[in-house]
């Protein structure tokens, strides 16, 4: 397993998120163009990615505002990779990125039905920000 840093292409992401849209809570297809949102991850959004050999497994992609916060918009694992370690690796290279460090903040959105992600957040100290009805706002405190 190789972890990487933007170096996957929009049709990477795309081929990615397409086979990990059946695992997502509720389904990104039924959200958003997936061929869009690829290519808006690969065009503004740092990825930081989890390779076997020429497949993408996972992906941690993430927008970069450095004096305020960073916002984490997808992180997903090929569900026969699940359960390896994969999630943990791409998050800790993502808080350990020097361009995340430059951030004073990590910001993500999560359904709060979606308790398997909360506890896996939690874990790396995220704290509930605020909620709505449907969605938690979580944040990691930087430095």
């Amino acid at each position: 397993m190789d972890f990487l840093t933007n170096t996957s292409s929009a049709s990477d992401i795309q081929k990615h998120l397409e086979a990990c849209d059946k695992n997502f809570l509720h389904e990104l297809t039924r959200k958003t163009n997936i061929e869009l949102y690829s290519f808006k991850i690969k065009n503004f959004a740092l990825c930081i990615e989890a390779w076997n050999s020429e497949q993408l497994v996972g992906l941690l992609a993430i927008y970069c505002n450095k004096l305020e916060y960073a916002f984490i918009t997808n992180m997903s694992v090929l569900p026969e990779w699940q359960g390896k370690g994969i999630s943990f690796h791409l998050m800790n290279n993502c808080i350990q990125h020097k361009n995340i460090q430059e951030s004073k903040l990590i910001i993500l959105q999560v359904k709060k039905t979606n308790f398997k992600a909360i506890n896996f957040y939690k874990k790396f100290n995220f704290e509930k920000e605020k909620e709505d009805n449907t969605h938690l706002i979580m944040r990691l405190k930087l430095g």
